[in-house]
């Protein structure tokens, strides 16, 4: 059997994956990784809309690698745990979600944006059940939605605040 050569033609690559046939590192990886479907939640998580560092930490805290008291005693760090604001062990759920200062920024923009918040400890629930009730309103609809990524931005201001100061003003009183 004899392959056939073209001696004066000259040899090209052709890469089937990109339209140019050309290689790129992109039309590579889009072969080999698993492709999933895209979740609408992490799609409004990982918004250009959202300041880089909002979407980084709500990433973390709904995978719960935020450094919190319970999870370092997880990792075999003893403390004694306390809340800075009250008594409570000072765990996500509670620092971000049940304490007075999460409570009332929740509060707050629910009210704002008429939101029915659940009752709940999961963060991701929270803000997949973050739905206005003005859906008609585009505009108000993605506001509302990247407001409950700040909160978390509030809730851990708050927590820092009430290190250095006794009492914090509640949301409503600020300007």
């Amino acid at each position: 059997m004899e392959v056939p050569i073209k001696i004066y033609q000259s040899d090209y690559l052709h890469w089937r994956l990109s339209t140019h046939s050309a290689f790129t590192t992109k039309s590579a990886w889009n072969e080999i990784r698993s492709h999933q479907p895209v979740q609408q939640f992490y799609k409004s998580l990982w918004s250009k809309l959202l300041i880089l560092n909002i979407s980084v930490f709500a990433w973390r805290l709904i995978h719960n690698w935020i450094p919190v008291d319970e999870r370092l005693k997880e990792k075999g760090i003893t403390l004694a745990s306390k809340c800075l604001c009250c008594e409570d062990t000072e765990t996500i759920p509670h620092l971000f979600l049940h304490n007075v200062q999460s409570l009332e920024a929740w509060g707050f923009f629910a009210s704002k944006f008429q939101v029915n918040i659940p009752h709940t400890n999961d963060i991701k629930i929270l803000i997949q059940s973050w739905k206005p009730d003005l859906a008609q309103n585009r505009i108000l609809e993605m506001s509302s939605r990247y407001s409950s990524f700040g909160i978390f931005g509030t809730s851990g201001t708050n927590q820092n605040t009430s290190e250095w100061h006794s009492k914090l003003a509640p949301l409503s009183a600020r300007p």
